[in-house]
């Protein structure tokens, strides 16, 4: 037989496992022909132009036991989680242990005011800092000598580590019948503050005022009314939660936690009203992520966008209902994208029908719709690869759900009910 006749794959528009693979999409032409749709590529790259290149090896530079959580940063920084343990790689691939103890769920990364914060459902942190105070024990109060006016007070304790201030919990009340001091008792102190500062309202008052700062104890005396100057501002913030996802946005800090999506106060990411800045979603949020003008959040089979500057204004408007399996979305300049015509930054990230793009406006594309067709798997992971002018997203998915079939047949079957005859009828 002659080459000629033979057909020659010059060409390929990727994968495609959704039509039948007799379809036409799949038919290899002549020479010259169409590009044609794969079935299945092992160990290939598709140029833009859909020509096949066989793909660049990679050279092993650390020995792992159970890593995850690669993330690189905007500033150039890497990490990666191996049996527990946050390490920060080094461009001569050196490891460098930042914290402990994260067990084997994946870890949430993003940066913000140049640190990097991270969570999972185990821990939080800040890489060389810390995130968040516990806030001191409510204090236990019972009068002793000194010359406080008769009255009644309130009195509430906040802890101060590297000059952040920790939230304050429901202040003690104490009734004086008679001139005293108060002699003040906490349960415990975290022995990573440096100090404590005392709030104390004045006879009858409503307002806790700063009274002093002392160092950590346990117990310390009050005898002496505040100035009306510096009021307590921090009632009621908690540290962060341990979270699934977090992201920044618009100045703030945000945990999904289960179903519940937490932020922070402004541009203050250690202070969070845990009871009342929450909004609920219907199923587990597996995905956040945030761009300039707007947010995606999947939970379940649904996503929704968010907009607005103030958490007044967050209206959750659904935009898809496929589901998404857990993990990080990939934060991308549309121009890596061209196909999307759009400015600025999208989101990608995967779902049963392959990968889908989140736009700045809150509308979506589906990249692969109609030809790509995955398995539901629990988690997910994306990295985007650029390399001598191929531009790839590589998916990574774990812990299988579920399988997706597709099946088609030419066999029909109809059924026919015949109608009574009526009586007298010819």
């Amino acid at each position: 037989m002659s080459t000629d006749t033979l057909p020659v794959l010059q060409a390929a528009l990727g994968i495609n496992n959704v039509d039948d693979p007799k379809a036409a999409s799949f038919q290899v032409g002549p020479r010259g022909g169409k590009p044609k749709f794969l079935t299945q590529a092992q160990n290939v790259d598709l140029d833009k132009e859909g020509f096949v290149r066989r793909r660049v090896g990679r050279t092993k530079r650390l020995d792992l036991t159970s890593a995850h959580s690669l993330w690189a940063s905007a500033s150039g920084r890497l990490f990666l989680v191996d049996s527990g343990t946050l390490y920060e790689i080094a461009g001569d691939f050196t490891q460098r242990e930042v914290d402990t103890g994260l067990g084997d769920q994946q870890v949430s990364f993003t940066e913000a005011a140049g640190q990097i914060f991270y969570s999972n459902e185990t821990k939080s942190g800040v890489v060389d800092s810390f995130w968040g105070i516990p806030m001191p024990s409510s204090p236990f109060i019972i009068p002793t000598t000194g010359n406080l006016q008769v009255g009644r007070y309130m009195v509430a304790v906040t802890a101060v580590r590297a000059g952040v201030e920790s939230g304050a919990r429901q202040p003690a009340v104490i009734e004086l019948d008679s001139p005293a001091g108060l002699a003040i008792t906490l349960a415990g102190v975290d022995g990573d503050v440096d100090s404590l500062n005392i709030y104390l309202t004045q006879p009858n008052g409503e307002l806790l005022y700063f009274l002093r700062e002392i160092p950590p104890s346990t117990s310390f005396t009050v005898n002496s009314l505040p100035p009306t100057t510096d009021p307590l501002k921090t009632f009621g913030f908690y540290p962060p939660l341990p979270a699934q996802h977090i992201a920044l946005y618009r100045g703030r800090m945000l945990l999904a936690v289960g179903n519940a999506l937490y932020w922070s106060q402004p541009l203050a990411y250690h202070h969070f009203r845990i009871q009342t800045d929450v909004q609920l979603f219907p199923d587990r949020i597996t995905m956040l992520g945030a761009l300039d003008r707007g947010l995606y959040v999947a939970a379940g089979s649904r996503t929704f966008h968010i907009a607005g500057d103030e958490p007044d204004a967050w209206q959750p408007r659904l935009v898809d209902t496929r589901q998404v399996a857990e993990g990080e979305p990939l934060r991308l300049p549309t121009q890596k994208l061209p196909s999307l015509q759009s400015q600025g930054e999208v989101l990608v990230w995967a779902t049963a029908d392959g990968f889908v793009a989140g736009l700045p406006d809150g509308s979506l594309q589906h990249l692969t719709d109609g030809r790509l067709a995955v398995d539901s798997y629990k988690q997910s992971s994306l990295v985007f690869r650029e390399e001598e002018g191929i531009r790839q997203i590589l998916l990574a998915l774990q812990t299988k759900q579920a399988d997706t079939r597709f099946g088609a047949t030419d066999r029909v079957t109809c059924k026919v009910t015949r109608a009574n005859e009526a009586v007298g009828e010819p």
